[in-house]
Parts: C-alpha cells; sequence; structure tokens
C-alpha cells in the first residue's frame, strides 16, 4: 500500500512546469522533460555561448551577458566560468553616459 501511495503522489520529487502543468513529477511529466532535456541537449547552452563569444576577443558587460545570454545572474555565471578554469579579467571603466560598469574579457593567466 505505501509504495502505491508513493508510486501515485511522488512525495519526493520537485515540482515539474511543462508549459500546461504544473505539479508533481508522474510518469508523463518525467516524459516531457525528458524531451525539453533532450532538445536543450541539441542546442547551445547559455554559458557555453558566452565562452565562445568571450574566446572571439570580444569584452562583455553584466548587462550584455543578461540581455545576450539569457543569464539571470552574470556574476555567477563568471565565477562559474572561472572555477572551470577561464581565465575572466573584470576591467571597470565607464558607459557613454558616464555609468560606472565592470567589461569582461577572456585572457590568458600571468602565473603558471
Amino acid at each position: 500500500m505505501n509504495k502505491i501511495i508513493k508510486k501515485l503522489f511522488n512525495i519526493n520529487s520537485k515540482p515539474v512546469y511543462n508549459g500546461t502543468v504544473f505539479g508533481k513529477t508522474s510518469d508523463n511529466l518525467i516524459n516531457v522533460s525528458r524531451n525539453v532535456a533532450y532538445s536543450r541537449s541539441n542546442s547551445m547552452s547559455a554559458t557555453t555561448s558566452l565562452i565562445n563569444y568571450l574566446k572571439s576577443g570580444k569584452t562583455v558587460t553584466a548587462k550584455q551577458i543578461t540581455a545576450r545570454f539569457g543569464l539571470a545572474n552574470p556574476h555567477e555565471a563568471v565565477r562559474q566560468l572561472r572555477m572551470k578554469g577561464y581565465v575572466v579579467y573584470a576591467n571597470s571603466g565607464k558607459l557613454w553616459n558616464g555609468e560606472p560598469t565592470v567589461r569582461y574579457t577572456l585572457g590568458t593567466p600571468t602565473r603558471k
């Protein structure tokens, strides 16, 4: 009986949103989430896009990271890149309107 209740209500599961239904995971929602994960794996992730953008020699601000790559917390994305071993420099400066900003660039380490 307990197995049936646990299977029906899946108490330990996290909520899943599939576009129309928001609730606990079930067999139907697991299939939907697998389809979403499958289509996500075919496309490039936002952090991979950010890495490729920086590898091309361009600089990017925090606002640009949010707008272009859809990352809600650009500083966390930069921190994760640094944790993966990428050397990301933060250069402070000002925008055209005088607002202070930080521009991120990809570089090479000065020490080994």
